[in-house]
């Protein structure tokens, strides 16, 4: 991708390359484990419930458009999973059986058999912009974010069986975005600015007015651990920290523990408050969407007198 930039005195400033990065696998130390994919415009991962395959988007250099790519988890070799629909924001069904995603402009939640066949289903049409956020284990709540000019991006709930009508869940001025479900489907774990700044929270899933703040200085992606009873969140700097809860009617929150740096996630995380990486289903290893080519760190080009250069 190249950008560029025309002043009325005959100067031209030229910016060639995008955000390139590749999927590394990392272990609770972070060291490196090797890598997954490379040398792409990588977007949101998903791994798979069952932890086999996962779901990434891919920016195509043609288009400019992201699409959904699967990656077979022990030999890393990708298929393309969509194409033409501008598909992102990929989350999997809890017996691995769908991928639910965004598509289409403006987008709508779709869904699509993770074995490729058929075409996608639109799930519902909505008026605003969506993003399918997780689904809950028992395979009945689909959370989603909205974008809405009167109150930011809000996290709406889509039953996905019986009545499918969407239920508010948080809709305030702050955004409200990120939102995972516990293992046991009680709790929803988001991020939400309503601070001033992008912090932790987590609150049962039906009634988001008993949230508790999980976060002290910043922070955002937050992941559950396996068993319920960790979540895992990005700091201001970068740092992937670990805390210990025990969720119940009332939450209490351990002493975190920072893990290791996971550098330019935090700056280069999309919507606010999520950023591409995942944990195994084993709570072992980690896949992260690491940063090779920053947009900002690209050198620019100046051309002077680059009009004489036009054919007369």
């Amino acid at each position: 991708m190249v950008e560029m930039s025309a002043s009325s005195n005959g100067l031209l400033v030229i910016q060639e390359g995008s955000q390139i990065s590749e999927l590394v696998w990392l272990d609770r130390t972070g060291k490196d484990l090797g890598v997954l994919g490379a040398g792409k415009q990588f977007g949101n991962v998903r791994q798979s419930p069952n932890g086999q395959r996962i779901a990434v988007e891919i920016v195509e250099p043609r288009s400019a458009a992201p699409e959904l790519f699967m990656f077979d988890r022990e030999s890393g070799i990708p298929t393309q999973f969509t194409s033409d629909s501008n598909a992102s924001g990929p989350v999997w069904s809890p017996d691995a059986a769908t991928v639910y995603f965004r598509s289409g402009g403006p987008p709508d939640l779709y869904a699509k058999s993770a074995d490729g066949r058929g075409g996608q289903q639109l799930l519902r049409a909505l008026d605003g912009i969506e993003t399918p956020l997780d689904v809950s284990n028992d395979g009945r709540l689909l959370v989603y974010s909205d974008a809405s000019r009167s109150t930011n991006q809000d996290l709406w709930l889509l039953p996905l069986e019986g009545d499918t009508t969407p239920k508010p869940y948080l809709t305030t001025e702050a955004w409200e975005t990120a939102a995972r479900f516990s293992p046991d489907g009680r709790w929803l774990a988001f991020v939400s600015t309503e601070s001033g700044a992008s912090e932790v929270y987590v609150a049962p899933v039906e009634d988001a007015r008993a949230k508790y703040r999980v976060s002290a200085a910043g922070g955002i992606a937050p992941r559950w651990g396996r068993d319920g009873k960790e979540l895992l969140y990005i700091t201001q700097d970068g740092n992937l920290v670990s805390v210990p809860l025990v969720v119940g009617r009332f939450v209490q929150r351990g002493t975190p523990t920072m893990m290791f740096k996971l550098g330019s996630l935090y700056e280069s995380a999309n919507l606010r408050g999520n950023a591409a990486y995942e944990l195994t289903p084993d709570g072992q290893r980690f896949l992260v969407n690491r940063v090779l080519r920053d947009p900002a760190q690209v050198p620019l080009t100046l051309l002077t007198n680059w009009t004489a250069q036009l054919p007369k």
